[in-house]
């Protein structure tokens, strides 16, 4: 698949949200305890549902959905939801929210090895070096 200019931007697009919700789960989090802001983030999203399902349907064609899918689908989101709890702990217990997300982003490291041993995908050079990169912006940040 060809790496695209605009699969480029909405990447970034999606980094920078990424790193914005850190900052914003933080401050959340030091004033509303992390269950009951997975709580309340679930209601949020539960309320957004309608505003998805009307751009789905706008935007992709009708096709049946395959149950084993599904049942991928309600893994990742429990695997999630584990996570954003321990990470909501992590920001809750850190005074430098920089640091911990800064190691919560070695997550593709871990997405690299679980996807060489569980779905035969083989490592390349490019994300070799991208995680190389990963470890070394951590170590940067850990060392101011």
């Amino acid at each position: 698949m060809q790496f695209t200019r605009e699969r480029a931007v909405v990447l970034a697009a999606a980094t920078v949200s990424f790193g914005l919700a850190a900052v914003f789960r933080k401050l959340a989090i030091d004033r509303i305890p992390p269950m009951r802001y997975q709580v309340l983030s679930s209601v949020i999203y539960a309320l957004t549902i309608p505003l998805f399902a009307a751009i789905a349907i706008k935007c992709e064609k009708p096709s049946p959905v395959n149950s084993t899918g599904v049942w991928w689908l309600i893994a990742a989101t429990v695997i999630g939801i584990i996570g954003n709890l321990f990470f909501g702990y992590a920001l809750r217990a850190s005074n430098d929210v920089s640091m911990t997300t800064a190691i919560s982003s070695t997550s593709p490291i871990i997405t690299l090895m679980v996807a060489f041993l569980f779905l035969n995908e083989r490592p390349t050079i490019q994300a070799g070096f991208g995680c190389a990169l990963v470890v070394l912006g951590v170590i940067v940040i850990s060392l101011r």
